[in-house]
């Protein structure tokens, strides 16, 4: 097995200290396959969501930035 439980601590702390949406992006979208590959289903699922709420909130995948229309 990998570094899942270190990878998961440093995927916090980004989330505490992102300032751009897409680093929300990343981390959640991270978390959900770490919790997919230590078969944690019900993790993977959670952080899935969370990823795809912050896109229908309107998330720019080009700039990184948020925009006012929704996807």
């Amino acid at each position: 097995m990998g570094r899942y439980a270190e990878a998961l601590n440093y995927y916090h702390t980004g989330i505490s200290i992102a300032v751009a949406k897409r680093d929300f992006l990343d981390a959640y979208n991270g978390m959900a396959y770490i919790f997919f590959k230590i078969n944690l289903p019900d993790s993977s699922i959670y952080y899935s969501k969370k990823t795809i709420n912050q896109i229908q909130t309107g998330f720019n995948s080009e700039t990184g930035t948020s925009s006012p229309y929704k996807v």
